[in-house]
């Protein structure tokens, strides 16, 4: 009696055909359905044009009665993604990809590249996929799905996660930061960023800390420090992004110039500038490169001019009417109000400079 071939829970079935039709000029792979029943049926899988070599299909875990006159199966393990990693695709069959894109485009139904029969169907294309695996177990072909896995992008505890595009629209002229789009999930939807118009370079939005299925041939995430204010302190915020002020809101307006030289106004929400409401004391997720924060102290600031050797300045040297050179000790209390804040920065940038 003939010994059933046996795939194990944590391994998957690679086919090659010894015989059948010639696969198609450009193509690695055989496809076709699943109606020879896993390769049990040869005749049907024979007479039904079936393709000579390596095949898409894959043997599952099971006991199955193949032909191995017809039918070479070769054991491999399965592709386990663990905990806090994601896996890359890389597909070595399928349709070019799209003319100036990075990545392919994602193709519904083939169940995470496990049905790479429906994936080609379906218009896959070879290259670099731009979906990921998340933590799981999957019975993909490997000799069809290159797999690389990496850890997924974990944005620490006081920190905000600075996103840029790789692939997308060109960003328009004169603008630091790409629009925000809605439903990406976190820039862990490739598809819906590109679908959407979402833009090429510095994202407006930012991640929080948390762990995120990202692709890095899509986004690069850099991490910097959450903007920490505490009591007795305010920040004002300038903006880079936003409306315009129109000629008439800037006869109206203070202007000043942030540490660019670039110049700036005191502004409401929603324009670009200086922004007349400031931040209080607590912890802020921000996008520096969109809005650069300045730190401004809304306590009493003493500055003295004296010999003391823990003070700042030396004494003040004045000339009497008489010609005498007289050295004054001064002392200067200042304290700038949350209100005038974004006004002191406008003038001078910040109480340091």
């Amino acid at each position: 009696k003939k010994k059933l071939l046996e795939i194990d829970t944590n391994s998957v079935g690679i086919v090659e055909s010894i015989d059948g039709d010639p696969i198609p000029t450009g193509k690695i792979f055989a496809t076709g359905s699943n109606e020879h029943n896993t390769f049990q049926k040869a005749d049907f899988f024979l007479k039904s044009k079936g393709q000579k070599g390596p095949q898409i299909l894959v043997v599952p875990p099971g006991k199955w009665n193949i032909n191995d006159e017809l039918f070479k199966v070769h054991k491999v393990p399965v592709t386990i993604i663990r905990d806090g990693h994601i896996g890359i695709i890389s597909a070595q069959d399928g349709f070019p990809l799209d003319e100036g894109r990075l990545l392919a485009k994602k193709i519904e139904g083939h169940n995470n590249f496990q049905d790479g029969d429906k994936f080609l169907k379906g218009g896959g294309q070879k290259g670099p996929q731009i979906e990921v695996l998340k933590p799981g177990t999957y019975r993909i072909n490997p000799l069809m799905f290159k797999i690389e896995t990496i850890r997924a992008t974990i944005i620490e505890q006081s920190k905000s996660g600075i996103v840029n595009a790789l692939d997308g629209i060109p960003l328009p002229e004169n603008e630091f930061v790409a629009s925000s789009v809605q439903g990406h999930d976190d820039f862990q939807d490739g598809k819906s960023f590109i679908e959407k118009g979402g833009q090429r370079g510095p994202q407006f939005d930012i991640l929080r800390p948390g762990i995120y299925y990202i692709n890095p041939m899509l986004f690069e995430i850099k991490q910097v420090d959450s903007i920490e204010i505490e009591r007795g302190r305010v920040a004002v915020i300038v903006s880079n992004v936003g409306k315009e002020p129109d000629d008439e809101m800037r006869k109206r307006l203070e202007t000043g110039a942030d540490i660019q030289g670039r110049e700036k106004y005191v502004v409401a929400k929603g324009f670009r500038g200086i922004q007349e409401d400031v931040l209080g004391p607590g912890r802020y997720y921000l996008n520096t490169i969109a809005m650069m924060p300045y730190i401004i102290d809304t306590t009493n600031i003493t500055v003295d001019w004296d010999q003391q050797e823990d003070v700042d300045f030396d004494p003040l040297t004045v000339t009497s009417n008489d010609g005498f050179n007289i050295r004054m000790s001064v002392k200067v209390v200042i304290r700038v109000r949350p209100e005038q804040a974004p006004h002191m920065v406008s003038k001078v940038g910040s109480i340091e400079s």
